[in-house]
């Protein structure tokens, strides 16, 4: 398995590399996790947080992120990380 962290940096280019991770993915059978980042949506709750109204934290905006790789690309999502234990447990530090 190959694990990406797609930063919110990439946003304006996002969609052109998701597809080409996905013709990867299927030209050689690797197994492949796009996690991303905040982008916009991060710096949203940001602005939330500080007027009060908190509508989106760090994780609601990797979600939505992540919605927004995967409409117009055809990528998969999940909704459980439960499988990753499977495939790496992290070395005790």
């Amino acid at each position: 398995m190959i694990v990406i962290k797609l930063g919110g940096s990439m946003i304006h280019s996002a969609g052109k590399l998701v597809n080409e991770i996905l013709v990867y993915s299927k030209s050689t059978g690797e197994t492949i996790l796009i996690v991303p980042g905040g982008s916009i949506f991060a710096t949203r709750a940001e602005s939330d947080i500080v007027t009060g109204s908190r509508t989106l934290d760090g994780n609601s905006a990797m979600e939505q992120y992540g919605y927004y790789l995967a409409d117009g690309t055809g990528a998969p999502l999940i909704d459980k990380t439960a499988f990753l234990k499977r495939v790496y447990t992290s070395p005790a530090l």
